[in-house]
């Protein structure tokens, strides 16, 4: 193994320790000298990767939230069904927010925890995914296919459906994250679009 691929493997390896860190204790439970002491790495060797605890947590935001968003804006750019697109990035945002769903919860149930410049960064890409809502939204709308109501209340109501899952999902419960994903799709077709059209997704 090449010298850059090997440090590119330590730094994976180190935002995976990071990211269940930052996940079981929390942001500010966790130091630098936990994350050096878990993955056997020198904490100056930490430093020279990512400059501080800080630089760490925005590695990750852009390993993850950056990545979501990337793979939702290209759901959204599909030239397909308006009904099926949303559809998509629901079931998109949800598996997504289930394969780093311990990342997600740093940077969702922890925002108010977090550095300032970190929230901000965060917020952009939250921001950047509501307006993909509210886009496909506003597309359900001009067809005629959309419940009367505002599209960004019923981008906000959508988004916080979605992400109510990664604060009880386990694995190993009742449900798999696949059966809970398309619940949760369906809950929210039925809960964004006319009767008529809600009916297409009453079924198990």
């Amino acid at each position: 193994m090449s010298r850059c691929a090997a440090e590119l493997e330590t730094k994976d390896r180190l935002l995976d320790v990071a990211i269940d860190l930052f996940a079981s204790r929390g942001y500010a439970g966790t130091s630098i000298r936990d994350i050096a002491g878990a993955i056997g790495m020198s904490i100056s060797t930490i430093y020279h990767y990512y400059g501080s605890k800080e630089g760490i947590l925005l590695a990750i935001v852009d390993q993850s939230i950056a990545r979501l968003y990337d793979k939702l804006q290209r759901v959204a750019d599909l030239d397909s069904d308006p009904v099926e697109r949303f559809a998509l990035l629901v079931r998109t945002n949800l598996t997504l927010s289930g394969r780093f769903r311990n990342e997600a919860r740093v940077y969702t149930l922890e925002l108010e925890q977090l550095p300032a410049a970190a929230q901000e960064r965060i917020r952009q890409f939250q921001r950047g995914i509501l307006d993909l809502y509210v886009g496909q939204l506003r597309a359900l709308s001009e067809h005629d296919l959309l419940v009367a109501g505002d599209v960004t209340v019923l981008a906000f109501g959508a988004l916080g459906v979605v992400n109510w899952p990664l604060r009880w999902f386990r694995e190993g419960g009742a449900l798999s994250l696949e059966e809970v994903t398309e619940e949760v799709v369906r809950f929210v077709m039925r809960a964004c679009l006319r009767p008529e059209e809600a009916a297409r997704w009453s079924g198990s």
